[in-house]
């Protein structure tokens, strides 16, 4: 899957937990840099292209299911300052080297694999701006109301 986002996450999810900090702090700190790229899809439209994966068609592809268009991490930061109407801070954190585990790819998910992989996704999607809205009514919840999410990801 690209980066999951919407309905039901916790702060496990890292757009969940970024717009949290920005709502609840104004401010993020992000791991990467502003033009990193990530192919966010809304878990909606994972669950449904899910099923249609279960299609004989796709028996033995390897494939990767993505929203419909990359979005730079600053772009995704600029969505929240103009969906909450304020200004939001972002510190912006080097990665490590990549390969290891406190670095994340900057353009691509891709790695060489023997099998080519397809990428699949769909025409008809949650847009990424009605998607943070409704994560926005989630949070803002979950703020007003301490444990409801945890904040750990635990599910109790």
């Amino acid at each position: 899957y690209g980066s999951l986002y919407g309905p039901r996450a916790d702060r496990s999810n890292g757009v969940y937990r970024l717009l949290a900090s920005a709502m609840s702090e104004g401010r993020i700190q992000y791991t990467g840099g502003a033009d990193d790229i990530r192919d966010y899809i809304h878990v909606e439209d994972a669950a449904r292209l899910s099923c249609d994966l279960l299609d004989d068609a796709w028996i033995g592809e390897h494939v990767l299911l993505t929203g419909p268009s990359p979005t730079r991490a600053g772009d995704l930061f600029m969505m929240f300052q103009e969906i909450l109407g304020r200004t939001v801070e972002v510190a912006y954190q080097p990665a490590g080297p990549i390969g290891t585990s406190s670095g994340h790819y900057a353009v691509t998910p891709y790695a060489y694999t023997p099998r080519p992989g397809k990428k699949l996704v769909s025409t008809h999607y949650v847009d990424m701006g009605q998607g943070l809205l409704r994560l926005v009514e989630e949070v803002s919840t979950a703020l007003a109301s301490p444990g409801s999410p945890p904040a750990d990801g635990d599910r109790r």
